[in-house]
């Protein structure tokens, strides 16, 4: 499967990794961050990685609700 390169800012990316946008931008400043970046006027642009969305996927919630709660204790 084959990776398409995307560009988001660096905010967006920090988020959908997990990480801080305070860590995100001193990893920045400090040549520390994972994917290439460059700045773009007062934005910070990331070029990240993705795997284009899987067609043969699917995805399945299911809820399970009650009339009687779960922990009450019964007299």
């Amino acid at each position: 499967m084959a990776l398409h390169n995307v560009q988001v800012n660096l905010k967006e990316w920090a988020a959908a990794k997990g990480i801080g946008y305070t860590t995100a931008r001193r990893w920045y400043r400090d040549g520390l961050l994972p994917v290439p970046a460059r700045k773009i006027g007062g934005l910070v642009v990331v070029d990240a990685a993705v795997a284009p969305a899987r067609q043969d996927a699917a995805v399945v919630y299911a809820r399970v609700s009650s009339a009687e709660p779960c922990c009450a204790t019964r007299t």
